[in-house]
């Protein structure tokens, strides 16, 4: 079995490269947030693999007429 790698709320903003807080946002919104894993009442761990497949399915698509 190959072990998951987990990244923290720390870890993802860096990954990402966006602020702590709007992975907080992204982590509660209603519609399509990342998933993620809670340990206990304060600790919040995201699967890599997980984390990239929720990017690679909200990612924008050009629109055709834009250049």
């Amino acid at each position: 079995m190959v072990a998951k790698e987990f990244l923290s709320i720390t870890e993802t903003a860096k990954f990402l490269g966006i602020g702590k807080r709007t992975v907080h946002d992204l982590l509660y919104r209603s519609e399509r947030p990342i998933p993620y894993y809670r340990i206990g009442r304060k600790i919040i761990r995201i699967r890599k693999d997980e984390l990239i497949q929720w990017l690679e399915e909200n990612r924008q698509k050009r629109n055709s007429n834009e250049k």
